[in-house]
């Protein structure tokens, strides 16, 4: 499939012949009306036009609707999935994020764009984000305080340490899993002290 930014440059000849055969029909002598027919048609065309840049413009309002346009249009999937997961962590909707960044997982990539195992191993780490019902900060980063808080009211935690495993099963090098599994632990130990 052609990448339609792609088709601007030639397209320019295009429009460049059909605007030289109007300039020579629009100085036809035989044809008196011309310039009346071609402002109609003009007029008509920048209507119809405008009105389906504003209808395009409401597609790139916000990245919900432009992913969704994307999803629902057949696109690339593998890339709206997790733009979408990403979107409703941050926006702190986390079943929602559960829901995409699961798709995402499930649908790995197109057959010349797979996700690639560092991506894949982000993806399983923002799912463990969801599960845990943890927003990434300004600095897309995960303080301490915020994981043990949101430790004490967690009812998937068993889910978010299987994806963190399975972060760290692509990508052994993952400091942001390890400190998260770390703190989990250390939180679980905790408990267990308490409990006694």
């Amino acid at each position: 499939m052609v990448s339609e930014g792609w088709m601007y440059l030639p397209t320019i000849g295009l429009f460049l012949g059909v605007a030289q055969t109007l300039a020579v029909w629009l100085n036809s002598p035989t044809f008196k009306g011309a310039p009346i027919i071609a402002a109609a048609a003009v007029a008509i065309a920048a209507l119809l036009f405008g009105m389906k840049t504003y209808s395009q413009n409401e597609t790139y309002r916000n990245p919900v609707t432009f992913y969704e346009n994307i999803i629902h249009s057949d696109g690339n999937r593998s890339r709206a999935y997790p733009n979408l997961g990403l979107y409703y962590l941050d926006e702190g909707d986390f079943d929602t994020a559960v829901k995409f960044l699961q798709s995402a997982l499930e649908n790995p990539g197109e057959p010349d764009r797979p996700i690639g195992q560092l991506s894949e191993a982000t993806l399983h780490v923002q799912l463990a984000l969801a599960y845990l019902r943890i927003s990434l900060d300004e600095d897309d980063q995960v303080a301490p305080d915020a994981v043990i808080k949101a430790l004490s009211y967690s009812t998937q935690i068993p889910e978010a340490i299987d994806e963190l495993n399975k972060a760290l099963k692509l990508n052994p090098h993952f400091v942001l899993a390890h400190t998260l599994l770390r703190t989990i632990y250390s939180w679980q130990e905790s408990q267990k002290g308490e409990v006694k």
